[in-house]
């Protein structure tokens, strides 16, 4: 498990993301996959869409994340003094423990989330309006998918916030995103841009931990076709 955890990133978070689709929101997108010709990050070919995956994560977080994946179920004798001072200066919080290793209990989320998830909307709205975006791909529907493991988000601000985003800043762009699933720790949201609706999921620790190891696992045969 060590090993695959080493390349955490591309493709275990798209194969994350379209776990958590497949099993919260099906009905989006029911013959998703990965799309090695990258953008847009998953695809569903019959039903003409493209999803967009970004993670709305500071630098430091980015950085503990990526360090604390490194170092995951090894022993206190096997981490190195350099990886666990990295993980501590970037606020991360953790212990070990006698069976299952090293354990992260979390981090300080220091940034804004609201205006991450706005920074990266904006960003990945310009990416899909360049000329060669998705070439060669008939896509009708364009998703995105912001994930961000530390943070939590109130279901009206989120709304509000995103609703802002569109109005402010995405009016001049002839092609956006339709919907977006906003992913923050135990709660995942769908939030309809035209319908101006929210629909919530709880996700259980269970639930998590069976999506982890399958995205590893799904993630380690991708790379190797």
């Amino acid at each position: 498990m060590n090993e695959k955890v080493k390349d955490f990133g591309r493709p275990y978070d798209e194969e994350y993301a379209r776990l958590c689709i497949l099993r919260y929101f099906p009905s989006l997108a029911l013959c998703l996959e990965l799309n090695k010709k990258d953008p847009p990050d998953l695809i569903d070919k019959q039903n003409s869409v493209g999803i967009e995956v970004v993670r709305a994560i500071s630098q430091a977080d980015a950085e503990r994340e990526n360090t604390f994946y490194k170092c995951l179920y090894k022993k206190e004798t096997d981490v190195g003094e350099k990886l666990i001072n990295k993980i501590k200066k970037n606020g991360g919080r953790f212990h070990f423990d006698p069976e299952s290793g090293l354990v992260c209990t979390g981090g300080s989320i220091k940034d804004n989330l609201y205006q991450l998830i706005g920074e990266r909307i904006v960003s990945k709205t310009q990416k899909l309006n360049k000329p060669n975006y998705g070439k060669g791909l008939s896509i009708k529907h364009d998703y995105l998918f912001i994930y961000n493991s530390g943070g939590f988000c109130f279901e009206n601000d989120l709304g509000e916030a995103i609703d802002t985003i569109y109005k402010e800043q995405l009016t001049k762009y002839p092609r956006r995103y339709t919907k977006i699933i906003i992913y923050c720790d135990h709660d995942i949201f769908l939030y309809d841009i035209l319908e101006h609706t929210v629909v919530h999921e709880l996700i259980s620790d269970k639930e998590i931990d069976e999506m982890k190891e399958t995205a590893l696992y799904n993630a380690e045969i991708f790379r190797e076709k």
